[in-house]
């Protein structure tokens, strides 16, 4: 009865063993993930807070922008989209508001 509750039986699909790292490429290529998404948001920034009413468009790209990240997290089912989307939301929306309250 108990040989079936082996969690260390490597020969089972789907288990998770405690003891294995993922590889250093599984965790580069995610963190690409989070640096394109990071240089995608200051791309789209930058020019936005140039013109008068920018930081209101900067505030809509930036709502699409961590939607189309969480989407990619749900249908990828990568911790890294969401992430990255976390990443976005709490940079840009403190960026938002430092140039809103910098322009009154």
């Amino acid at each position: 009865m108990m040989e079936d509750n082996d969690l260390n039986n490597p020969s089972r699909s789907g288990n998770f063993n405690g003891n294995e790292i993922p590889g250093p490429n599984k965790q580069g290529e995610g963190m690409k993930i989070v640096g394109y998404n990071i240089l995608t948001l200051a791309i789209y920034s930058i020019p936005c807070f140039t013109v008068s009413g920018g930081a209101l468009i900067d505030a809509f790209l930036l709502l699409i922008h961590v939607v189309v990240c969480i989407c990619a997290a749900l249908g990828k089912r990568s911790w890294f989209w969401l992430l990255a989307g976390l990443l976005v939301l709490i940079i840009g929306f403190s960026t938002c508001v430092t140039v809103g309250f910098k322009g009154l």
